[in-house]
Formats: C-alpha cells, sequence, structure tokens
C-alpha cells in the first residue's frame, strides 16, 4: 500500500471512529490535550525549563496548532532546553533551539538550573527511574516543578503491551498511528502506576502535587470493530472506582526544599 493511499485510509478509519465516540463517549478527549492545559498552567513566566525526552516535538504534531503552541509557550520563559538520548531525535525538534544529547539518568546541567521539568511520553521508556527522579531532583530548584505524562500500566493498553514482542508492536503503531520504527522505543514501564510514582517520589526529593488519572482517545481507532469495543470499555472506566485502570497519568511533583 503506498504511503498516499495508506494515509487515505487512515483518514476515512479516524472520521468513523470520531462520528462513533461521538456517541458512546461523547465526553472523552485524548490525553495530549489534557496534559497540555496542565503544561500551560505550569510554564514560568521568565523562568527556566527543560524538556526531558524532547523528540521531534513538545506536543504531537498532529494536534492542532501544536507548533504555534510550542512557541507560545517557550517565549514566556527565559531560557527553555531539550535533551534527548538520540541525535536525530535533538536535531529534528521544531521549537526548541537550545539542545543537548543526553539521557533523563545523567543531566548534563548543573544543580538548581530550572525551574520546570517536563516529559511527555518519556517515563515508560526509562530503565532506571530513581536515577532519573534523583536526576531530575538536582537540577531543578526548590520548589521547581517535575511534570510528566505516561500510560497507566494497570490499564488493558500497556498491560497488553508487556505481552507482545517488539517487532510486532512496531507493526501495529505504524498501523495505528503511523509512526515508523525510529520513532518507536521500546517501553519498559518501571514508574507507570500511581503506587510506584509516590514511593519514587519521596524517595528521590518530591513531594506528589497530583497525580491525575486520565483516559484518552481509543488506541484502536483504526480497527472498526474493536474501535466499538474499547470505546465501550474507556467509558466504563470513567466510573470513580475503577480511575485506577484508566489508560494514561498525568503527575506533578515539586521539589523539596532541604
Amino acid at each position: 500500500m503506498s504511503s498516499t493511499t495508506s494515509s487515505r485510509v487512515r483518514e476515512v478509519c479516524y472520521k468513523l471512529y470520531w462520528w462513533l465516540q461521538k456517541f458512546i463517549a461523547p465526553h472523552l478527549r485524548d490525553s495530549q490535550y489534557l496534559y497540555k492545559e496542565v503544561l500551560e498552567s505550569y510554564i514560568p513566566n521568565g523562568g527556566r525549563w527543560l524538556e526531558l525526552g524532547c523528540g521531534h516535538q513538545i506536543l504531537p504534531a498532529w494536534m492542532r496548532s501544536s507548533a504555534q503552541t510550542e512557541t507560545a509557550l517557550i517565549s514566556r520563559t527565559d531560557i527553555t532546553a531539550g535533551m534527548d538520548p538520540v541525535f536525530e531525535q535533538v536535531r529534528n525538534h521544531r521549537s526548541i533551539r537550545l539542545k543537548v544529547v543526553a539521557s533523563v539518568e545523567h543531566c548534563p546541567f548543573r544543580s538548581n538550573s530550572f525551574d520546570l521539568l517536563s516529559c511527555n511520553m518519556v517515563m515508560e521508556h526509562v530503565a532506571n527511574p530513581v536515577a532519573a527522579l534523583s536526576e531530575a531532583s538536582r537540577v531543578l530548584k526548590d520548589d521547581g516543578i517535575l511534570l510528566f505524562h505516561t500510560p497507566n500500566l494497570r490499564n488493558y493498553q500497556s498491560f497488553l503491551a508487556v505481552l507482545v514482542p517488539q517487532f510486532v508492536k512496531n507493526r501495529l503503531v505504524w498501523l495505528l498511528e503511523g509512526r515508523r520504527d525510529k520513532d518507536v522505543f521500546p517501553a519498559r514501564y518501571q514508574i507507570n502506576t500511581a503506587t510506584k510514582i509516590g514511593q519514587i517520589a519521596s524517595q528521590c526529593g518530591f513531594q506528589v502535587i497530583e497525580i491525575q488519572m486520565v483516559n484518552s482517545t481509543a488506541a484502536t481507532a483504526m480497527l472498526f470493530p474493536l474501535a466499538v469495543f474499547e470505546l465501550l470499555l474507556i467509558r466504563l472506566l470513567e466510573a470513580r472506582m475503577l480511575a485506577r485502570y484508566r489508560t494514561n497519568i498525568i503527575t506533578i511533583l515539586r521539589k523539596k526544599r532541604v
């Protein structure tokens, strides 16, 4: 299938999916929009911001006006820097000019350098979250904020992803999201439950401000029969008693004063 044909098929499938969502789960929003709103509220006016695992962009390319939003957010700070372990990701970032190649476990910055650290769909790939949060605490100023958006391991999507071989996941990501192999990285899920986040945050000198358990759009939007079932399941997870099983986590941590 050519890329043009694939794009058209994907467009038709998504139109059908949005029609279904309107009837089955009319209040559902993609968690990326929820993350964007939280991020906007924590951008330090005149402060310093570091985007961890910055990739190609801060917000997804499919999000309407995401590039303009990134530019506007960066303009509010004195300094915005990006960090990613993959050179190609850093080189091709569309918004951040100050970039460095490094992992979240080894930040090449001085202590007490930033007011805000953020990462969007990064923490699930971290092998050593204690080292990552320890470094985050070190480079943050007192009362600085660490904000991250990540999948919830207790949700069916992440649970199933753990069972699927990486090469199969790569093919599924291409089918469902249109992302190539080079943009898909192994997930380790070492800090992907509210309980684990709380434990590691306390160990690394953070106070938990908020852990939001949120739902996102169906992962199977491209697969019509499965999308119906998944939307029904997501609607069920809107019940407060099932919040711990929702698809995503948005976490806000504050560095404790020493």
